[in-house]
């Protein structure tokens, strides 16, 4: 998985009107925490945002004043009006223990019912997976080829070793339905 770094500078003082102060200044707010750390910080703004706006996942090597820790995004805090990034909390990760992370799910192949007329619809655009951090996939590649009118494709028919889904495996991720043909 890709790695991108990220810098952050330690805050000091606490509470919403500090938080605030950093927001107005193109700022996030945010706490790293996991194997006994807990950090305050603050990172620009733009840095957040490529990281948060995309289709893709990624590890973060974040450099916090010098020190960099292997992290993960656990959580991400909107304003609820303009979706701007309020506040982030990032999780330190470590090689032996196993992490979850929302990975997407893409197709790959032309369906043969979509050949045939129907219309391919993608029930989970992510999945929570559970694994080693040196396990993790970028992405969960599904094909579709032999995707016929009328069948699903769901969770436990996907094989990736070294990997938990945690969804139910009877949950559907792709399924065609067919386009109904005008009755006279």
């Amino acid at each position: 998985m890709d790695k991108v770094e990220v810098v952050g500078f330690r805050r000091s003082k606490t509470g919403k009107k500090e938080s605030d102060n950093l927001r107005y200044s193109a700022n996030v707010p945010g706490v790293l925490y996991g194997n006994g750390i807990n950090e305050l910080f603050y990172v620009p703004m733009r840095l957040i945002n490529d990281l948060v706006f995309t289709s893709k996942v990624h590890f973060v090597d974040f450099n916090l004043e010098g020190t960099h820790y292997d992290c993960i995004i656990q959580d991400v805090q909107f304003h609820p009006v303009n979706d701007m990034i309020i506040h982030v909390d990032l999780y330190q990760i470590s090689e032996d223990k196993k992490i979850k992370m929302k990975i997407p799910v893409r197709s790959c192949g032309e369906a043969i019912g979509v050949k045939k007329g129907g219309i391919l619809f993608q029930k989970e655009k992510r999945i929570l997976v559970t694994a080693l951090p040196k396990d993790m996939p970028n992405e969960i590649l599904v094909d579709i080829s032999n995707l016929d009118d009328g069948k699903t494709i769901r969770v436990k028919d996907l094989s990736m070793n070294k990997c938990t889904f945690n969804l139910t495996p009877e949950a559907p991720l792709f399924s065609i339905k067919p386009i109904r043909s005008e009755s006279k």
